[in-house]
């Protein structure tokens, strides 16, 4: 099986970039984003979402990320909300879930069971 190659330098996405690294800074000012990053395979897509994370988690930003899965017609609902609050539930602490979630903690549950009040620390 070829190994993947990746260049060390990302390239020709500056504009790009910038877009993220702005709702980033919005959101560190406390203006909450959800920023979706969308396109054909192979593109860059997660490239350019690794480099404006890696920006982010060295200002000390909690970065969650989700992934959509492409299986055809069927997909799998809130696959890529449910991976990203399972990254949010590895993260932080159950007194911090309760403070970012609220009363949502247990509606969300139904569709990431780490988030139970209940739920083994991971």
């Amino acid at each position: 099986m070829p190994s993947r190659v990746s260049s060390p330098k990302l390239v020709g996405r500056d504009g790009e970039v910038a877009v993220l690294v702005r709702e980033i800074d919005a959101s560190a000012a406390g203006s909450p984003r959800f920023v979706v990053v969308r396109g054909e395979a192979g593109i860059g897509k997660s490239r350019l979402v690794q480099e404006a994370s890696d920006a982010a988690r060295g200002q000390g930003t909690l970065v969650l990320v989700g992934e959509c899965l492409d299986i055809g017609s069927a997909g799998l609902p809130y696959l890529p909300v449910a991976a990203a609050l399972r990254g949010l539930a590895r993260a932080v602490t159950s007194e911090t879930l309760d403070n970012l979630l609220g009363p949502a903690r247990g509606d969300l549950a139904a569709i990431v069971p780490e988030l139970a009040n209940d739920a083994p620390a991971p």
